[in-house]
């Protein structure tokens, strides 16, 4: 007999496993796959500077539904560094960096906490926001 367990992840993306019998009285947890997919919520541009950047400060807000946004950077404009506490303000060469050309997935709670400094001058990224998609 196979008893189905269900459970969420920190970002509420849903995942099923299956206890199931394997003999002589050993059950094993085997994770049962599924597709799925991201949907995005907003997608935009930010322009982040040499001063401390809230990410908040897209037009209209951090969507209240997303779970991560994705932050690529342009090649050859300078580099970014983050922070999510929503306390430490990023400074050049401290927090977490994204170099040029690069793209990152930041996934923290709340979204609102990320923090951006450019290391030179006025650099625009674009953010995409989402979500995952639960059945």
């Amino acid at each position: 007999m196979a008893d189905d367990v269900q459970f969420r992840d920190g970002n509420g993306a849903l995942y099923t496993a299956r206890m199931i019998d394997v003999g002589s009285g050993v059950k094993a947890l085997v994770a049962l796959v599924e597709t799925a997919a991201y949907i995005c919520d907003k997608y935009t541009t930010l322009s982040v500077t040499t001063a401390s950047t809230a990410l908040t400060a897209v037009t209209g807000g951090v969507p209240a539904v997303s779970s991560s946004v994705v932050i690529s950077v342009p090649p050859g404009g300078g580099d970014i560094y983050y922070s999510t506490d929503g306390t430490t303000a990023p400074t050049n060469g401290t927090g977490i960096y994204i170099p040029a050309g690069a793209v990152a997935e930041i996934t923290v709670k709340p979204l609102s906490n990320v923090k951006l400094i450019a290391s030179a001058g006025t650099i625009v990224v674009t953010c995409e926001f989402r979500h995952f998609a639960t059945s």
